[in-house]
């Protein structure tokens, strides 16, 4: 008797074990695996509403701070203008001139280059030395392109511009200073080459010269960031602006068809 009774006893302990294992894989552990992964979402949605409220704040403070921000863009493009406006540059140029007493000889700006984003290391002279190499042009636009340039950010051109003066050495250096730390549009120079000058008489178009004078030839770019989106870098009447001072010569912004 007491035989039949172990056996219905541990018979009953081994239906209930499984009871409980089965009701523990049924119910118990989707439940608790179901309720883990809520648990993680909703873990990853306040951490998502965490990172939009930064950012909303952000735009409410840059919303607030908007003025400034124009004033600070618009401070920009005057060193880096939306238009090529030669005409402004080669005005403001013309009064660092006369104040150093130089005379320009010539002022010959270039097409127009798309500007890469990144830069050629073999490049020793700037990162805007380097343009396309084989461009698509048009008439109607003063931007090249090429797939060999890399990426380039829409509307960022370099004019290559070559700057020729005459006048003594120290105010030589005193207009690169004012092209420098002076000017309010950005010039690049990236290269100078001087000539000694010995006593002359004017001739030419070009003024007397004493030695010690220097003709230096400045080399570099001015820059443009164009305001639109498909491309087309700004240009306008300046590249037949009067160029200051004495002989001087210019050749056209468009690239040729």
């Amino acid at each position: 008797m007491r035989d039949k009774q172990s056996t219905w006893y541990i018979g009953a302990a081994l239906i209930a074990v499984v009871m409980l294992a089965f009701t523990w894989f049924i119910a118990v552990s989707p439940t608790l695996s179901s309720a883990s992964a809520a648990s993680d979402e909703a873990q990853s949605v306040r951490d998502g509403n965490e990172v939009l409220q930064a950012n909303l704040t952000a735009l409410k403070e840059d919303y607030a701070n908007l003025d400034d921000l124009k004033a600070q863009v618009a401070a920009k493009q005057v060193g880096i203008p939306t238009e090529l406006d030669l005409e402004d540059f080669l005005r403001e140029l013309d009064g660092f001139l006369s104040s150093r007493s130089m005379t320009a000889l010539t002022i010959t700006p270039s097409d127009p280059q798309v500007v890469p984003l990144t830069a050629d290391e073999t490049t020793t002279d700037s990162a805007t030395a380097e343009a396309t190499a084989s461009a698509t042009t048009s008439t109607d636009s003063t931007t090249t392109s090429s797939s060999d340039s890399g990426a380039a950010l829409d509307g960022f051109v370099a004019v290559p511009i070559s700057i020729t003066v005459l006048g003594s050495y120290p105010n030589a250096l005193l207009l690169l200073s004012d092209l420098q730390t002076t000017a309010t549009r950005h010039l690049l120079i990236t290269g100078l080459i001087g000539t000694g000058q010995d006593d002359a008489e004017a001739s030419g178009g070009r003024p007397a010269t004493s030695a010690g004078d220097v003709e230096l030839q400045i080399s570099g770019y001015l820059y443009v960031l164009t305001e639109t989106t498909d491309g087309d870098a700004a240009t306008d009447d300046s590249s037949s602006a009067a160029l200051p001072d004495g002989d001087t010569s210019q050749d056209s912004l468009a690239p040729s068809s």
